[in-house]
């Protein structure tokens, strides 16, 4: 998910109040960088002379020095990096609105509308939307069938378990998430499991 922090007592509330702010986007040539870059041009916040390359855990370094405003974390929650930060000191999660959402959905369509749940991070007492991309685990396309519909399985029985720790697995056992929209195919024994469990009509 992309979340952006930044102090409580900056005042800041909004991703797009960052303009003019110098902010942390993240490692260079990273996904995280590439999502805070894809931000930063739909909102027509400046980069040249503001963005600092670094990662989650030195960029919230810099936001607690003050020789940053916020820092950028596209990734699971809690996020390390920003769970420091917002341990060490009130931090807030910036905010999107709903029509900044689609137009960066409309710039990349691999990312998809999420929220961050509250309770992510200490102090965040009401969720946040955001956006986010799919994290897949990819097998080969000739794979067996019966050891990929096992894996499936495996996967799928631990959904509800893994979202008791860690937030970020909240939404995964809606079937939008896991059937529609996919960047790859998915394979025939993984909709062989969805279509035994009447998840899909698929065929």
């Amino acid at each position: 998910m992309s979340q952006w922090m930044a102090l409580e007592e900056s005042d800041l509330m909004r991703v797009s109040d960052l303009k003019g702010l110098p902010v942390v986007v993240g490692p260079e040539g990273s996904a995280t960088e590439y999502a805070a870059r894809v931000v930063l041009k739909a909102l027509q916040v400046p980069e040249e002379g503001y963005t600092i390359n670094g990662g989650i855990g030195s960029g919230a370094d810099l936001v607690l020095s003050g020789r940053a405003k916020a820092v950028h974390a596209l990734s699971g929650i809690p996020a390390p990096g920003l769970e420091k930060l917002a341990t060490a000191k009130k931090s807030i999660l910036l905010r999107y609105d709903a029509a900044e959402i689609q137009k960066i959905l409309a710039a990349e369509p691999q990312y998809f509308a999420t929220v961050i749940p509250k309770g992510s991070y200490p102090g965040q007492d009401e969720d946040i939307p955001s956006f986010g991309v799919k994290c897949l685990l990819c097998v080969r396309a000739d794979m067996d069938e019966a050891l990929v519909y096992q894996l499936t399985e495996q996967l799928y029985a631990a959904l509800p378990e893994l979202s008791k720790k860690r937030p970020g697995f909240a939404n995964v056992t809606d079937k939008a998430f896991y059937l529609e929209e996919l960047p790859l195919p998915l394979h025939d024994g993984a909709l062989r499991y969805y279509r035994d469990q009447g998840l899909t009509e698929e065929k």
